[in-house]
């Protein structure tokens, strides 16, 4: 009976541990995720653009209005104290948005990346890879990417996948 008692403990450990380590990872993803879709739908109802930016630096990100004239890649603004859209949010500490990339181009890893929402409804490939602080970024196993395709109003969080 003992032993049963004690197999069955173990097994409840080790899952409760297993889901422990992925939670900074599942709300990072899920924050990113409701953060993409609050974007687009806040440009297509305000008829403007808004830009979902991440600062991969100070594990930040947070939205913004923006102008389609505005040329954000020349002299990006600093993180707002307080945002028109969407305030600056903390990724947990446990985890790490390893990096970043829009449309075609390379991956971001340091710095600051965006993503512009328009008042039609478009928006670029836009993705970002989270991984715990403490695994192998380069390990595609450890890493879940938020992704959200061209014109889709609906990301997808693909668990160990990068871009």
């Amino acid at each position: 009976m003992l032993a049963i008692i004690t197999i069955g403990s173990t097994i409840a450990l080790s899952t409760y541990a297993a889901q422990a380590r992925q939670a900074s990872i599942q709300t990072t993803s899920q924050r990113l995720k409701r953060a993409m879709v609050f974007a687009k739908q806040y440009a297509v109802s305000k008829n403007t653009e808004a830009t979902l930016w991440i600062d991969l630096d100070e594990q930040i990100f947070w939205i913004d209005e923006t102008h389609p004239a505005d040329d954000l890649t020349l002299d990006p603004p600093p993180p707002p104290v307080v945002a028109k859209v969407l305030e600056p949010e903390q990724v947990p500490v446990q985890a790490v948005i390893d990096e970043v990339r829009v449309g075609s181009s390379r991956p971001t890893r340091a710095g600051r990346a965006f993503a512009r929402f328009s008042s039609t409804g478009e928006n670029p490939y836009f993705g970002a890879a989270v991984v715990r602080r403490v695994d192998d970024a380069s390990d595609a196993a450890k890493v879940t990417t938020v992704l959200l395709h061209p014109n889709s109003s609906d990301p997808r969080i693909l668990p160990r996948r990068r871009f």
